[in-house]
């Protein structure tokens, strides 16, 4: 039987007793109903992964004694999904939690002309890239950067290729025939309006390579899937 695993930063090269937070204690205790000598795996979300085991527990505290120490190495592809907020919040924290259970290295919210929600709560994003990582049982956690315009991100961060995925009849190419990228990608989906033909002439002319994701017209959150799906896995 697998064992359970749970966040803990930061976990140290060294072996020893530390203490849960008061959250994941309780989850623990109250919830799997572990007790002293059960075993976990503990993860930072920086590649550090902890085999520890219990020594004491309470309702809202729980001490455990770190057994060994491994460091996983990063091997997924460095993608970035940069992906416009939607109104409707759950959906796009929904999309969120399957990227980083695909293990999409960094999601931005992007914001465009038409998008309609700016401001995301930073510390429920981060809960939710916690969970996908301990559920889907990874060492390295999903980055959320803060909220970036298109301007800022195409002039910030270089990346080895990028991708504007938009609905307009334009010249596109199938992402799903592109041969796998050597380095870094970002991958650009727009709001649920779209992105405006002079976001995309400027993202074009900033190294841009505009890709259809089928025939079919996605969601915001859906076409981010698809295209993780095709990038990332």
């Amino acid at each position: 039987m697998d064992l359970p695993f749970f966040y803990h930063h930061p976990l140290t090269e060294t072996e020893g007793i530390v203490d849960l937070s008061e959250e994941t204690a309780r989850h623990v205790v109250s919830v799997l109903r572990m007790h002293a000598g059960d075993a976990m795996i503990l993860v930072d979300g920086q590649g550090t992964m902890a085999r520890a085991e219990i020594v004491q527990s309470a309702k809202k505290r729980c001490s455990v004694r770190i057994l060994s120490i491994d460091r996983q190495a990063d091997t997924r592809r460095p993608v970035t999904v940069a992906v416009s907020p939607v109104k409707n919040t759950a959906r796009y924290e929904w999309m969120l939690e399957k990227l980083a259970e695909m293990g999409v290295t960094c999601v931005v919210p992007l914001l465009t002309e038409r998008t309609v929600r700016e401001r995301m709560r930073a510390d429920r994003l981060q809960s939710i890239t916690i969970s996908a990582m301990i559920q889907s049982q990874q060492a390295w956690m999903t980055r959320v950067a803060s909220p970036c315009s298109l301007s800022d991100l195409l002039t910030g961060e270089k990346f080895s290729r990028k991708y504007l995925a938009h609905c307009l009849p334009d010249a596109r190419i199938e992402l799903r025939g592109e041969p796998p990228a050597s380095g870094s990608v970002l991958m650009l989906i727009g709001p649920e309006g779209d992105f405006t033909p002079g976001e995309i002439g400027s993202a074009v002319a900033a190294g841009c390579i505009p890709v259809s994701l089928g025939t079919h017209r996605l969601r915001t959150e859906t076409a981010a899937l698809v295209a993780s799906v095709i990038l990332a896995i």
